[in-house]
């Protein structure tokens, strides 16, 4: 499809373009003042290793720690952690509101949480890092009364309440509504233009017959009071008149019609009009 069919769509369907827009900017805007707000706090750990034994490589020992990350954070969910916590905070932690994640090649594990109350938020990630850290050196450690772990996790960064709620995100999504309407209102225009088979353009007769038009006579609001191109000769109507009649001498230079027959498909549609401005044309010629 060509740009200029492209826009000649986008200024036809207009209408439905911003109606789309309007409707899903409407539902972006509700959905931001009615959803449920909610706060996210977040807590980070420092999960150090250290060898017992005196040539020990640094690198190896870190590598360990990094490799046993992704174990430790799938912990933070289990009622060994939660339970505890939920006790020591007296309310009960919901593990959904709970996430915990480490980027790549680092010993950080960061605790995030959700929660409808940003102060509540704040207790509950401060209180799952402490208890995962607990939990983290208990299962390092190594049975027997004499033995230390070589893991050991700290809290280096406590959580703050939060100062404005992570969701909804007012600007986010009413820009995301503005793209989806207009993305929505396009794709509806392109399937009814598509759903069309009415012939509005020179395309389409092109297309559906496999002739070129000799000629195309404009809509013209004075055709009714004004059927005769003579009593307006300088009008676009009465220049496509001519349009037409120079085609149909040369449509055939050796052999020139001697007949013309003017027909259409239902009664009223101009013949006796357009016959008698094409003989109208003729003459001046």
């Amino acid at each position: 499809m060509e740009l200029q069919r492209w826009i000649q769509i986008l200024r036809k369907r207009w209408n439905i373009i911003a109606i789309a827009v309007v409707a899903m900017l409407s539902i972006a805007i509700v959905y931001s003042f009615t959803a449920t707000k909610t706060y996210k706090s977040a807590a980070s750990l420092f999960v150090a290793t250290t060898s017992q034994t005196s040539n020990a490589n640094p690198f190896s020992d870190a590598q360990f720690s990094s490799q046993r990350i992704a174990t430790y954070t799938q912990l933070v969910k289990t009622p060994k952690v939660l339970f505890p916590a939920s006790q020591a905070l007296g309310f009960k932690i919901d593990k959904h509101a709970v996430s915990a994640a480490s980027t790549i090649n680092t010993v950080i594990i960061k605790i995030e949480v959700v929660d409808k109350d940003a102060i509540r938020a704040a207790y509950t990630a401060n209180a799952v890092a402490t208890q995962l850290a607990k939990v983290i050196q208990d299962l390092e450690t190594p049975a027997g009364a004499l033995a230390t772990t070589t893991v050991k996790a700290t809290v280096v960064e406590r959580a703050v309440p939060a100062l404005s709620p992570s969701s909804p995100r007012i600007k986010l999504s009413i820009a995301l509504g503005l793209l989806l309407g207009l993305a929505l209102g396009v794709a509806i225009a392109i399937l009814l233009d598509s759903l069309d088979n009415t012939v509005k353009h020179m395309e389409d007769i092109v297309a559906g017959t496999g002739m070129n038009p000799l000629g195309v006579i404009g809509f013209d609001e004075q055709a009714a009071n004004q059927p005769v191109i003579s009593l307006n000769a300088r009008s676009s109507r009465s220049e496509a008149f001519r349009a037409i009649r120079t085609n149909l001498q040369f449509v055939d230079v050796d052999n020139p019609p001697r007949v013309i027959v003017v027909a259409s498909a239902l009664p009223g549609e101009g013949k006796t009009t357009t016959t008698l401005n094409l003989a109208i044309a003729f003459a001046q010629a």
